[in-house]
């Protein structure tokens, strides 16, 4: 999949931010239920620091927290994600600021 979460305005998840995540939890979930490998690249716009989430983030930790990172936590605590089977990028996740749209793509 190829997935752009929405990119926060405030500190609250907007429904927006919510139906992207609830969306990309369904098709990982389709994705499973058909044995199938899910691969998941794009811009979550969720910088999460690894003490936030230690279990989860590996070496490439962001030095601070975003909006989105919250939601992204709970989706990889509910699919059972940990930082073994996850790549972030240099920056940590932080991704190009003024994209508006969330997109997810088979």
């Amino acid at each position: 999949f190829s997935a752009y979460a929405p990119v926060q305005q405030g500190g609250r998840a907007t429904p927006r931010t919510i139906q992207f995540y609830e969306q990309l939890a369904e098709k990982v979930q389709d994705a499973r239920h058909n044995a199938d490998i899910a691969i998941i690249g794009g811009d979550m716009h969720a910088p999460i620091m690894h003490a936030n989430a230690p279990h989860l983030i590996g070496n490439w930790a962001s030095h601070r927290e975003g909006n989105n990172s919250e939601s992204l936590i709970n989706l990889m605590c509910e699919q059972k994600w940990s930082h073994s089977t996850l790549s972030n990028n240099v920056n940590g996740g932080i991704g190009t600021r003024g994209h508006a749209g969330s997109q997810i793509h088979d």
